[in-house]
Protein backbone atom coordinates (compact mmCIF):
# COMPACT_ATOMS: atom_id res chain seq x y z
CA UNK A 1 0.00 0.00 0.00
CA UNK A 2 0.96 3.22 -0.74
CA UNK A 3 2.11 5.56 1.87
CA UNK A 4 -1.11 8.26 3.16
CA UNK A 5 -1.38 11.45 3.18
CA UNK A 6 -3.48 13.53 4.87
CA UNK A 7 -5.07 17.11 5.14
CA UNK A 8 -7.52 18.73 6.72
CA UNK A 9 -9.40 21.52 4.93
CA UNK A 10 -12.01 23.12 7.08
CA UNK A 11 -13.39 22.87 10.92
CA UNK A 12 -16.82 24.89 12.37
CA UNK A 13 -17.88 24.80 15.89
CA UNK A 14 -18.35 26.71 19.18
CA UNK A 15 -15.35 25.51 20.62
CA UNK A 16 -12.66 22.10 19.93
CA UNK A 17 -14.59 20.54 22.36
CA UNK A 18 -17.84 20.58 20.00
CA UNK A 19 -16.61 20.87 16.10
CA UNK A 20 -16.92 19.42 12.82
CA UNK A 21 -13.70 18.86 10.42
CA UNK A 22 -13.72 18.48 7.07
CA UNK A 23 -10.50 16.38 5.86
CA UNK A 24 -8.58 14.69 3.32
CA UNK A 25 -6.88 11.65 2.66
CA UNK A 26 -5.09 10.59 -0.31
CA UNK A 27 -2.73 8.65 -2.05
CA UNK A 28 1.13 9.20 -1.18
CA UNK A 29 2.10 8.82 -4.88
CA UNK A 30 0.05 12.00 -5.70
CA UNK A 31 1.64 15.13 -5.40
CA UNK A 32 -1.80 16.70 -4.33
CA UNK A 33 -5.39 15.00 -3.64
CA UNK A 34 -6.91 12.98 -7.29
CA UNK A 35 -10.32 12.19 -7.75
CA UNK A 36 -8.94 8.13 -8.38
CA UNK A 37 -7.16 7.86 -4.80
CA UNK A 38 -9.14 10.23 -2.50
CA UNK A 39 -11.06 10.50 0.09
CA UNK A 40 -13.21 13.01 2.31
CA UNK A 41 -13.83 12.91 6.04
CA UNK A 42 -16.21 14.61 7.61
CA UNK A 43 -14.79 14.61 11.61
CA UNK A 44 -16.70 14.77 15.12
CA UNK A 45 -14.46 16.28 17.36
CA UNK A 46 -15.63 15.99 21.28
CA UNK A 47 -13.89 17.35 23.77
CA UNK A 48 -10.58 18.18 21.60
CA UNK A 49 -10.21 15.00 19.54
CA UNK A 50 -11.86 13.27 17.28
CA UNK A 51 -15.04 10.95 18.24
CA UNK A 52 -16.20 9.99 15.12
CA UNK A 53 -15.17 9.57 10.92
CA UNK A 54 -17.15 9.43 8.10
CA UNK A 55 -15.48 8.96 4.89
CA UNK A 56 -16.38 9.00 1.19
CA UNK A 57 -14.87 9.36 -2.13
CA UNK A 58 -17.74 12.08 -3.49
CA UNK A 59 -15.21 15.22 -3.75
CA UNK A 60 -16.91 17.54 -0.34
CA UNK A 61 -15.99 21.70 -0.62
CA UNK A 62 -16.62 23.97 2.20
CA UNK A 63 -18.13 23.39 5.52
CA UNK A 64 -20.35 26.29 7.43
CA UNK A 65 -22.60 25.94 9.63
CA UNK A 66 -26.71 26.89 9.30
CA UNK A 67 -27.49 27.58 12.87
CA UNK A 68 -26.34 25.07 14.60
CA UNK A 69 -26.23 22.38 11.84
CA UNK A 70 -23.29 22.08 9.81
CA UNK A 71 -23.26 21.64 6.26
CA UNK A 72 -20.86 21.02 2.98
CA UNK A 73 -21.64 20.53 -0.50
CA UNK A 74 -21.08 17.75 -2.72
CA UNK A 75 -19.96 16.64 -6.87
CA UNK A 76 -20.99 12.93 -6.12
CA UNK A 77 -20.96 12.61 -9.99
CA UNK A 78 -17.21 12.83 -9.91
CA UNK A 79 -17.54 9.81 -8.61
CA UNK A 80 -20.10 7.66 -10.47
CA UNK A 81 -19.43 9.36 -14.01
CA UNK A 82 -23.60 9.46 -13.78
CA UNK A 83 -24.83 13.35 -15.59
CA UNK A 84 -27.57 12.87 -13.35
CA UNK A 85 -26.16 11.80 -10.12
CA UNK A 86 -26.13 14.66 -6.88
CA UNK A 87 -24.63 17.44 -7.05
CA UNK A 88 -25.60 19.63 -3.98
CA UNK A 89 -25.53 20.53 -0.43
CA UNK A 90 -25.44 17.73 2.24
CA UNK A 91 -26.32 18.54 6.07
CA UNK A 92 -24.42 16.94 8.46
CA UNK A 93 -25.52 15.35 12.21
CA UNK A 94 -24.59 13.66 15.26
CA UNK A 95 -26.46 10.77 16.37
CA UNK A 96 -25.40 8.83 19.46
CA UNK A 97 -21.95 10.07 18.32
CA UNK A 98 -21.92 8.92 14.79
CA UNK A 99 -21.83 11.44 11.04
CA UNK A 100 -24.88 11.10 10.13
CA UNK A 101 -25.79 12.78 6.57
CA UNK A 102 -29.02 14.44 4.84
CA UNK A 103 -28.69 15.47 1.18
CA UNK A 104 -30.50 18.63 -0.83
CA UNK A 105 -32.43 18.48 -3.58
CA UNK A 106 -29.48 18.29 -6.60
CA UNK A 107 -28.43 21.47 -8.78
CA UNK A 108 -27.14 21.45 -12.43
CA UNK A 109 -23.59 23.00 -11.73
CA UNK A 110 -20.69 21.76 -9.48
CA UNK A 111 -21.01 23.76 -6.00
CA UNK A 112 -17.72 24.89 -5.09
CA UNK A 113 -18.18 26.22 -1.60
CA UNK A 114 -20.87 26.95 1.29
CA UNK A 115 -20.76 30.13 4.16
CA UNK A 116 -23.01 30.59 6.85
CA UNK A 117 -24.98 34.32 6.38
CA UNK A 118 -25.27 36.42 9.36
CA UNK A 119 -29.10 35.19 9.98
CA UNK A 120 -27.84 31.47 9.90
CA UNK A 121 -29.14 30.83 6.20
CA UNK A 122 -26.28 28.99 4.27
CA UNK A 123 -25.12 30.14 0.63
CA UNK A 124 -23.53 27.91 -1.63
CA UNK A 125 -22.35 28.50 -5.05
CA UNK A 126 -20.09 27.88 -8.15
CA UNK A 127 -16.78 28.89 -7.45
CA UNK A 128 -14.67 30.15 -10.75
CA UNK A 129 -14.84 31.17 -14.18
CA UNK A 130 -17.20 28.31 -15.35
CA UNK A 131 -20.36 28.36 -17.51
CA UNK A 132 -22.67 27.60 -15.09
CA UNK A 133 -22.72 30.34 -12.10
CA UNK A 134 -25.17 29.39 -9.72
CA UNK A 135 -25.87 30.49 -5.98
CA UNK A 136 -28.50 28.86 -3.93
CA UNK A 137 -29.91 29.94 -0.19
CA UNK A 138 -30.29 26.98 1.91
CA UNK A 139 -32.92 27.56 5.30
CA UNK A 140 -32.56 24.14 6.02
CA UNK A 141 -35.90 23.31 3.93
CA UNK A 142 -35.15 23.66 0.69
CA UNK A 143 -32.31 25.08 -1.45
CA UNK A 144 -33.69 28.49 -3.43
CA UNK A 145 -31.27 30.41 -6.60
CA UNK A 146 -30.84 33.41 -6.61
CA UNK A 147 -29.18 35.75 -9.25
CA UNK A 148 -25.10 35.19 -9.59
CA UNK A 149 -23.22 37.75 -8.99
CA UNK A 150 -21.65 40.13 -12.34
CA UNK A 151 -18.15 38.86 -11.85
CA UNK A 152 -15.73 36.82 -13.78
CA UNK A 153 -15.30 34.29 -11.03
CA UNK A 154 -17.23 34.16 -7.84
CA UNK A 155 -14.33 33.15 -5.13
CA UNK A 156 -16.02 33.98 -2.04
CA UNK A 157 -19.19 35.41 -0.54
CA UNK A 158 -21.01 36.22 2.79
CA UNK A 159 -24.43 38.31 3.54
CA UNK A 160 -26.22 39.65 5.98
CA UNK A 161 -29.33 37.08 4.93
CA UNK A 162 -31.17 36.77 1.32
CA UNK A 163 -31.85 41.01 1.22
CA UNK A 164 -27.89 41.38 1.74
CA UNK A 165 -25.48 39.29 -0.05
CA UNK A 166 -21.93 40.48 -1.00
CA UNK A 167 -19.55 38.38 -3.39
CA UNK A 168 -16.02 38.93 -4.65
CA UNK A 169 -14.51 37.79 -7.45
CA UNK A 170 -11.33 36.39 -9.26
CA UNK A 171 -11.23 39.68 -11.39
CA UNK A 172 -10.95 41.91 -7.73
CA UNK A 173 -14.27 43.30 -8.04
CA UNK A 174 -16.82 43.57 -5.56
CA UNK A 175 -20.96 43.10 -5.74
CA UNK A 176 -23.49 44.05 -3.44
CA UNK A 177 -26.93 42.21 -3.77
CA UNK A 178 -30.52 41.49 -2.61
CA UNK A 179 -30.91 38.20 -3.50
CA UNK A 180 -32.92 39.97 -7.22
CA UNK A 181 -30.02 42.03 -8.47
CA UNK A 182 -26.71 43.28 -7.92
CA UNK A 183 -25.55 46.61 -8.26
CA UNK A 184 -22.29 48.64 -6.64
CA UNK A 185 -20.14 46.21 -8.30
CA UNK A 186 -16.58 47.99 -8.01
CA UNK A 187 -13.33 47.19 -7.97
CA UNK A 188 -11.32 46.99 -5.33
CA UNK A 189 -8.00 45.32 -5.33
CA UNK A 190 -5.66 43.98 -8.64
CA UNK A 191 -6.57 40.12 -8.38
CA UNK A 192 -8.48 37.70 -6.53
CA UNK A 193 -10.81 39.11 -3.48
CA UNK A 194 -9.83 36.56 -1.00
CA UNK A 195 -12.57 37.81 1.77
CA UNK A 196 -15.78 38.95 2.64
CA UNK A 197 -18.18 40.02 5.84
CA UNK A 198 -21.56 41.16 6.25
CA UNK A 199 -21.46 43.03 9.81
CA UNK A 200 -24.51 45.50 9.16
CA UNK A 201 -26.03 47.42 6.01
CA UNK A 202 -23.58 50.08 6.57
CA UNK A 203 -20.55 47.60 7.63
CA UNK A 204 -19.63 45.47 4.73
CA UNK A 205 -15.99 44.44 4.53
CA UNK A 206 -13.69 43.22 2.03
CA UNK A 207 -10.48 42.23 1.00
CA UNK A 208 -7.73 40.55 -1.41
CA UNK A 209 -4.46 40.66 -3.15
CA UNK A 210 -3.01 44.21 -4.26
CA UNK A 211 -3.07 46.78 -2.60
CA UNK A 212 -3.51 44.96 1.07
CA UNK A 213 -6.27 46.62 2.16
CA UNK A 214 -9.12 46.15 3.72
CA UNK A 215 -12.04 47.96 2.70
CA UNK A 216 -15.71 49.17 4.05
CA UNK A 217 -18.73 49.52 2.59
CA UNK A 218 -20.49 52.07 4.73
CA UNK A 219 -23.90 52.08 1.94
CA UNK A 220 -22.58 54.13 -0.20
CA UNK A 221 -19.38 53.73 -1.04
CA UNK A 222 -16.20 51.43 -0.28
CA UNK A 223 -13.10 52.93 1.80
CA UNK A 224 -9.49 51.45 3.15
CA UNK A 225 -10.50 51.16 7.04
CA UNK A 226 -6.93 49.28 7.16
CA UNK A 227 -3.10 48.62 5.27
CA UNK A 228 -1.49 45.46 5.88
CA UNK A 229 1.66 44.26 5.06
CA UNK A 230 0.47 41.06 3.70
CA UNK A 231 -3.20 39.90 2.38
CA UNK A 232 -5.46 39.49 4.23
CA UNK A 233 -7.54 35.78 3.23
CA UNK A 234 -10.46 35.09 5.69
CA UNK A 235 -12.29 37.48 8.05
CA UNK A 236 -15.10 36.78 10.92
CA UNK A 237 -17.17 38.69 12.97
CA UNK A 238 -16.56 38.45 16.25
CA UNK A 239 -17.99 40.67 19.26
CA UNK A 240 -18.24 44.39 18.33
CA UNK A 241 -15.37 43.60 15.99
CA UNK A 242 -14.09 41.82 13.53
CA UNK A 243 -10.95 39.42 13.08
CA UNK A 244 -8.46 39.26 9.90
CA UNK A 245 -6.50 36.15 8.94
CA UNK A 246 -3.41 38.26 7.66
CA UNK A 247 -0.71 36.27 5.53
CA UNK A 248 -2.04 32.86 6.74
CA UNK A 249 0.00 33.51 10.22
CA UNK A 250 -1.49 36.29 12.32
CA UNK A 251 -4.66 37.38 13.60
CA UNK A 252 -5.88 41.01 13.70
CA UNK A 253 -8.76 42.31 15.04
CA UNK A 254 -10.18 45.25 14.24
CA UNK A 255 -12.99 47.11 16.25
CA UNK A 256 -14.23 51.23 16.69
CA UNK A 257 -11.60 52.08 14.88
CA UNK A 258 -8.77 50.66 16.41
CA UNK A 259 -6.34 47.34 15.03
CA UNK A 260 -4.41 45.58 17.18
CA UNK A 261 -2.61 42.46 16.41
CA UNK A 262 -3.45 39.45 18.55
CA UNK A 263 -0.77 37.53 20.33
CA UNK A 264 -1.39 33.83 18.95
CA UNK A 265 1.05 33.07 16.03
CA UNK A 266 0.23 30.39 13.80
CA UNK A 267 -0.25 29.21 10.58
CA UNK A 268 -3.73 29.01 8.59
CA UNK A 269 -5.77 28.96 5.55
CA UNK A 270 -9.47 29.30 7.05
CA UNK A 271 -10.59 30.68 10.49
CA UNK A 272 -13.94 30.27 12.01
CA UNK A 273 -15.33 32.26 15.13
CA UNK A 274 -16.96 29.82 17.62
CA UNK A 275 -19.00 30.92 20.54
CA UNK A 276 -15.76 30.32 22.98
CA UNK A 277 -12.96 30.06 20.38
CA UNK A 278 -11.51 30.93 17.43
CA UNK A 279 -10.72 27.85 15.11
CA UNK A 280 -7.75 28.19 12.38
CA UNK A 281 -7.48 25.51 10.05
CA UNK A 282 -4.17 24.51 8.27
CA UNK A 283 -3.18 21.50 6.50
CA UNK A 284 -1.86 20.01 9.50
CA UNK A 285 -3.85 21.57 12.58
CA UNK A 286 -6.64 23.02 13.75
CA UNK A 287 -5.57 25.75 16.31
CA UNK A 288 -8.04 26.85 19.05
CA UNK A 289 -7.49 30.57 19.96
CA UNK A 290 -8.80 32.22 23.01
CA UNK A 291 -8.21 35.43 24.53
CA UNK A 292 -6.15 35.87 21.82
CA UNK A 293 -3.57 33.21 22.62
CA UNK A 294 -3.46 30.21 21.23
CA UNK A 295 -5.39 27.80 23.75
CA UNK A 296 -4.79 23.99 22.18
CA UNK A 297 -4.81 22.14 18.77
CA UNK A 298 -5.72 19.25 17.09
CA UNK A 299 -2.72 17.54 15.20
CA UNK A 300 -3.14 16.07 11.72
CA UNK A 301 -1.56 12.62 13.12
CA UNK A 302 -4.76 12.74 15.34
CA UNK A 303 -7.23 12.25 12.09
CA UNK A 304 -4.44 9.31 10.91
CA UNK A 305 -4.45 7.59 13.73
CA UNK A 306 -8.65 7.59 13.70
CA UNK A 307 -8.35 5.88 10.62
CA UNK A 308 -5.69 4.20 10.09
CA UNK A 309 -7.62 0.72 10.41
CA UNK A 310 -9.97 1.85 7.67
CA UNK A 311 -8.68 0.56 4.27
CA UNK A 312 -8.65 3.33 1.27
CA UNK A 313 -11.76 3.13 -0.28
CA UNK A 314 -10.16 3.44 -3.81
CA UNK A 315 -8.72 0.05 -3.51
CA UNK A 316 -12.77 -1.33 -3.13
CA UNK A 317 -15.58 -0.39 -4.82
CA UNK A 318 -17.56 0.90 -2.34
CA UNK A 319 -18.07 5.12 -2.36
CA UNK A 320 -18.57 5.44 1.46
CA UNK A 321 -17.32 3.82 4.45
CA UNK A 322 -20.35 3.41 5.82
CA UNK A 323 -23.45 4.24 3.41
CA UNK A 324 -26.21 3.36 6.43
CA UNK A 325 -25.30 7.05 7.56
CA UNK A 326 -27.72 8.84 4.97
CA UNK A 327 -30.82 9.85 6.71
CA UNK A 328 -32.52 9.54 3.33
CA UNK A 329 -31.80 8.29 -0.89
CA UNK A 330 -29.40 10.66 -2.10
CA UNK A 331 -31.85 11.87 -5.33
CA UNK A 332 -30.46 12.32 -8.86
CA UNK A 333 -31.36 14.89 -11.46
CA UNK A 334 -34.78 14.40 -13.96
Amino acid sequence: MNQLKHQFDMCVGSSLDDAWVLARRYSGADAAPSLDRAECWVLRVRGGAIADAWGTRTPLHGLALRGEVPCTVAARRHVTGRLDEHAGLWQLADEDGAVALTPSAPTRGILGDVRSLRDGTAVAYVQGALATREVFLFDGEALREVAPPPLRGTAVMHGLGPGLLVAGGDDGRVAIGDGAAWHHVEQLVDATIYAVLAVSPTEVYAAGFGPYDLWRWDGSRWSSAARFDRAITDLVAQGDGLVALVGGERLVRVAQGRVDDLPARLGASRIHAGEREILATDEDAVTAVADGRVARGLDIAAFAEAVADRPPLWESARIDSDPERFRAPIPRRE
